[in-house]
């Protein structure tokens, strides 16, 4: 339906408080299965994992994203999102 309307579908990832204690302890990602399988398939999608960097989970959590999370999340996903569209066709 969204390419019918002449968009271009992004699958976005939004790790949660468990994934970035994994990725930060330099464990696999716990869906680094279904990441393989987006690229099999050609699925453009973000990872907003690289969105924390350097900034301690105590921070960004607390139950769900906290504020600081949402504004990263929000900043890192307008810049990709403005590097995919810089990309297109």
């Amino acid at each position: 339906a969204v390419m019918k309307n002449g968009s271009r579908p992004v699958i976005v990832i939004l790790p949660n408080e468990y994934d970035l204690r994994r990725d930060r302890a330099g464990k696999a990602k716990r869906y680094a299965a279904l990441l393989r399988y987006f690229d099999a398939a050609g699925y453009e999608y973000i990872d907003v994992m690289d969105a924390f960097e350097g900034v301690p989970s105590k921070r960004l959590f607390s139950g769900h994203y906290s504020p600081l999370g949402n504004k990263l999340v929000a900043k890192f996903l307008l810049h990709r999102l403005d590097e995919m569209r810089q990309r297109a066709p």
